[in-house]
This record gives structure tokens, sequence and C-alpha cells, in this order.
């Protein structure tokens, strides 16, 4: 029994070893494709060709997914060059959307020329007054040195009211006489006209803007023993006449500003 055992062992053995290629290749692929196949493919030797975001496995590092952004020699930055990664589940491979290419630097835009200044803005300007004799030599002034602007004349008289007096007296020692003995009795609203005209030396008792007010001083003045007190009217005083420039520029404004020093008690103000 021992030796049939160990016949059979070493039969097994035999067997297995010829099936493992121990004692050469096994008789049932000898002359068969895969063992021809075998013979002539060294697959030491195989490259497999490595195409761009088809082939590359595993994540690929910062420096080569982006590619570095084009420089030019214009001082106009270029647009950043970038790439976008689609990953179809774990260990697929990344595709590379290629890089758009850099942006045409940009015309610079033409300076606006800057707007002029707007002119200073022209102003209405009324310059006096003047007496009739005063005028003539204003306009002419005007005339030389306002061009351009448009100068009218105002004219202004003073109104007429009503004046209380004392009639005129022979002469000025006689109107200061009277004048005293009115101030003796209580009148000191007062003077003597001393003027040439119809009401020199008479001596003024108020000067009053309507005629009702001028009665009223009247009848006052005989309660206090004036029996010679009337009312007279007073014509309007010395018209005035004042130049209206209009459209007058900086430089005739500051020019009429000057002029003050040449026509004297004129104003400049606006109209």
């Amino acid at each position: 029994m021992r030796s049939v055992f160990v016949v059979l062992l070493l039969a097994n053995l035999a067997l297995f070893g010829i099936g493992h290629g121990w004692f050469g290749q096994a008789k049932s692929q000898r002359g068969r494709e895969p063992a021809r196949l075998n013979q002539q493919i060294r697959e030491e030797a195989i490259e497999v060709p490595r195409m761009p975001g088809v082939n590359e496995t595993g994540p690929r590092s910062s420096e080569s997914a982006t590619p570095a952004a084009p420089t030019t020699a214009s001082s106009a930055t270029a647009a950043p060059a970038g790439g976008t990664a689609a990953a179809a589940g774990s260990g697929a491979a990344a595709v590379l959307v290629p890089a758009i290419g850099p942006q045409a630097a940009s015309t610079p835009a033409t300076p606006t020329p800057a707007t002029p200044a707007a002119n200073a803005a022209l102003a209405c300007l009324e310059w006096g007054s003047f007496t009739d004799a005063e005028l003539p030599a204003a306009q002419r002034w005007a005339e030389e040195r306002l061009t351009g602007a448009r100068a009218e004349i105002r004219r202004i008289g003073d109104r007429p009211n009503w004046m209380v007096i004392v009639p005129a007296f022979a002469d000025a020692d006689a109107a200061q006489a009277a004048a005293i003995q009115l101030n003796r009795r209580g009148v000191k609203d007062l003077f003597v006209i001393q003027e040439a005209g119809p009401y020199q030396n008479a001596i003024s008792l108020g000067v009053f803007r309507n005629e009702d007010s001028a009665h009223r001083q009247v009848d006052m003045l005989q309660g206090q023993g004036v029996r010679n007190a009337k009312v007279v009217t007073r014509p309007g005083g010395i018209i005035r006449s004042w130049l209206v420039v209009r459209n007058a520029t900086a430089d005739q404004q500051q020019a009429l500003q000057a002029a003050r020093a040449t026509f004297t008690r004129q104003n400049v103000g606006s109209c």
C-alpha cells in the first residue's frame, strides 16, 4: 500500500508540473494562436502614445493644468488663459478646454477737449444820479468805454409837497428877528429860507407830503398865536437822471466802478 501511495503522489506531481510548464510548453497549447502570440509580442517594448487630455490619469498639478498667460509687448493686460476640467467619476481623465488667446489691446479713447469756460454773465447796472448839466459828459463817457452795451436814461423829479411858512420879510435881519419871537412862543421847528427865489427871507414852519397835514399844522400854530402862517405849494425839486447800462461785461462793470472817481457823488448799482 505504501508503494502504491508513493506512485500516485509522484504521478500527480508530474501532471501538475506538465500543466504548469515545468517540463516545457503544454502539448495542448503547441501550435495554437495564444502560443504564437506569446512568442511574437514583447510586452516590455510596447509604448502607448500619450494624447493630451485622454491618456493622462490622475489629477494634474496646477502648473500643468493652467497654461501660463501669454505676454505681449504692449502695455495692455492680456486676458488670463484658463482651463476647465470635467471629471467623469473617480479616476476619470481630465478634459481640458483650450485656452482663449489674448485679447487685443484696447485702443485708448481720444481725449475730449476741455470745454471753454463760460463767459461771465452780463449784468444790468444803474449809474447815477446826474443833473441835467452833468448828464452829457456821462453819456459821452459811456459811448466811448461801454461798446456793445445799451445805455438808457431814467429821469426822476422830486414829488411836489406843501410847506407852511410865514411870508417873506424885507430882509434877512427882519426875518431873523421874527424867528426869535416865534421861538419864544414855543415854536421850535422853524428856519429862515435863504435860497434865492420866491420864498427867500420867509420862515419855514414845516414841509408835508399831503395838503391836509399842512393845514393841520397851520391850525396848531394859530393856537400858539402865529396868525400869519399859511400853506404854499412847493414844486418838485431838480430832476435827476440815471444811466441804465444793460448787457455790461465784467470789464465794463469794473470800468463803471472806476468811473466813480471821475464823476463825483455817483453810485453804481444793479438795475
